[in-house]
């Protein structure tokens, strides 16, 4: 599918579900070669963080699903965006961080939940990469919530270690 039909369900979304069909497609979209930085600023745009926000406090999943699987779709979302060096500095995305270091180090009972924890400190990491995330990090006590993570999870492995590498 191209980025201008995703657009044009992302916006004409009338329903959640809806909007949770077309945050699936954009993000596979997002993560491909296919979108550049102009067709990713569309999608950052037409998004509606609300929608975003409130995937990331839903505590309730449908039957048969992980209680997380919301967060796992917001979260997922976040790091296809946080590979664009511009949107990564978003206050859409930086106000997200005390989110991410909530998601690292709670305890999760389903080992399908990694993604959740790898997604999250992708995020991290590339705020980490420049000066201006890098303070966001500091201001949101990033490093501790990493090192938690760490020790929690054995951490997201290889992930960790990046992410506290660049910070």
């Amino acid at each position: 599918m191209d980025s201008s039909r995703c657009l044009k369900l992302l916006k004409n979304a009338k329903t959640d579900n809806e909007r949770m069909a077309a945050l699936l497609l954009v993000t596979k979209l997002v993560k491909s070669n296919e979108a550049d930085q102009v067709t990713r600023r569309k999608v950052f745009d037409a998004i509606g963080f609300s929608f975003l926000n409130r995937l990331l406090s839903t505590r309730s999943a449908p039957e048969g699903c992980s209680e997380t699987v919301y967060q796992k779709i917001a979260v997922a979302v976040l790091a296809s965006f946080c590979t664009d060096p511009e949107l990564v500095l978003h206050p859409q995305i930086t106000g997200k961080i005390p989110v991410l270091n909530k998601l690292i180090t709670a305890v999760y009972p389903c080992e399908e939940d990694r993604v959740l924890i790898v997604d999250s400190l992708q995020c991290l990491h590339a705020l980490g990469i420049s000066e201006l995330g890098r303070e966001h990090l500091f201001r949101c006590n990033s490093l501790e919530a990493i090192a938690q993570c760490f020790v929690l999870h054995q951490a997201g492995g290889r992930e960790s270690n990046v992410a506290v590498d660049s910070v």
